[in-house]
């Protein structure tokens, strides 16, 4: 007999379906779209968080301070242990990861620092890119202490609100990532205890997700992107260290700007000198950062806030001597907690526990050497708080950098560059 061969008839996909799984695309751009968390978007679901998280952030906000010392960490006295997170063999497999992408990343510079172009895929994204590149400038985020792009999304939204900028991207960084400094720590014990940690390789894995992302900027627009570097937190004195180990990398970046960041190390002398959080590594990333002649550097802008006074009494005139409100109902905020935070944070950072700052970082210490300060009333550090999964959102009225009110006050300042190359 024979067998007769029907024409192949094409067909469209199916629908997703009970027991049928959606695609990884589709999954992916329902999760930024906040539909899969029942329907609801990311601001709604911030809305919702209520008093009760509220209250549970203010109480984490306190651990985090003062035991995990969100402020000046990345000294390697975070708590726990690396084991159940990672072994050696994974240790090893990301190391060579990332040892290959900073090798792709320095491979694709010239000795002058300028990007090569390399070849690509087909003549059309040659010229694409090329066109692109040219005058393209992104914005990098580099995070908090355990921050994560999904703690970002909102300052995102407010910066494209705010200004012309099309092309954002944040360091992808794992809240586990952190517990990398404890062995980086341990095998240098006496440097630790001498406090004299060196920023390699005590960071080298903030570095080495700092390289993956000027790497997947330029996959994506090309070798001519121009870079305007945000620091967050601790991710303001760490990108500042990554540059100065990266000095290829200078001719790239326009501005470098830090939202209330530790910059400058407690007051040389002070008790608060010798505990020294970071085990020095800020003294060292100063030093090496410094060390860069001025007319390679980027243009250097400061922002914090002065949201908040250490103490357990009000600061206000009016209520002089009182101590401060245990909860707030009209806010949903706890003054008393804010101020005890404030004051632990700030005398460990500046040896003045009643000093005015965004609640962690004290002005006096916020400012690089050379730079712009920009000063913000009412603004604290951080609109949420890490935790192992998602984060707890604080209150709209606990105004921060990336609140709405405060992001077009400092963000036109990105705009200025000593090149103006966009």
């Amino acid at each position: 007999s024979r067998l007769k061969l029907l024409p192949l008839q094409p067909q469209a996909p199916a629908a997703p379906g009970p027991g049928r799984p959606r695609p990884r695309s589709e999954l992916e751009a329902m999760a930024r779209a906040g539909r899969l968390e029942g329907g609801r978007g990311p601001m709604e679901r911030r809305r919702s968080a209520g008093l009760l998280a509220a209250a549970f952030a203010a109480a984490a906000a306190s651990a985090v301070a003062v035991l995990l010392l969100v402020a000046g960490c990345g000294s390697g006295g975070c708590g726990g242990s690396a084991t159940a997170f990672s072994g050696p063999a994974a240790d090893a497999a990301r190391g060579r990861q990332q040892l290959l992408a900073r090798r792709r990343l320095r491979s694709s510079l010239d000795s002058s620092g300028r990007w090569q172009s390399q070849p690509p895929r087909s003549a059309a994204a040659a010229a694409q890119g090329a066109a692109e590149g040219a005058a393209t400038t992104a914005v990098l985020i580099a995070p908090a202490q355990f921050g994560v792009r999904a703690d970002y999304e909102s300052l995102i939204a407010e910066l494209r609100a705010t200004i012309d900028v099309q092309h954002i991207e944040v360091v992808d960084l794992l809240r586990t990532d952190w517990l990398r400094i404890i062995p980086a720590t341990v095998t240098n014990l006496p440097a630790y205890l001498a406090g004299e940690l060196p920023p390699t390789p005590t960071l080298n894995f903030y570095y080495e997700r700092l390289d993956e992302a000027v790497e997947r900027l330029r996959n994506k627009l090309g070798p001519g992107v121009r870079l305007r570097i945000i620091g967050h937190s601790i991710g303001g004195w760490v990108a500042r260290g990554w540059l100065a180990e990266r000095r290829e990398l200078l001719g790239q970046v326009d501005v470098l700007m830090t939202l209330g960041s530790p910059n400058r190390p407690p007051p040389e002398g002070s008790i608060w000198a010798g505990v020294d959080q970071t085990r020095g590594l800020l003294r060292e990333i100063n030093r090496r950062f410094n060390e860069i002649e001025a007319e390679l550097k980027p243009r250097l802008v400061s922002v914090v806030g002065r949201g908040t006074v250490g103490g357990l009494f009000a600061p206000s005139s009016a209520d002089a001597g009182g101590l401060r409100e245990v909860w707030d109902e009209s806010v949903g905020r706890s003054p008393l907690l804010e101020g005890v935070v404030a004051a632990t944070s700030y005398l460990a950072l500046c040896g003045d526990a009643f000093a005015t700052g965004d609640g962690l970082i004290p002005v006096s210490v916020a400012a690089m050497d050379g730079s712009e300060v920009v000063e913000l009333p009412d603004c604290n550090h951080a609109g949420f708080v890490p935790s192992p999964t998602d984060s707890l959102i604080l209150p709209e009225t606990y105004k921060w950098y990336g609140s709405k009110d405060m992001v077009p006050l400092w963000a036109p300042k990105l705009l200025d560059s000593k090149t103006m190359a966009s």
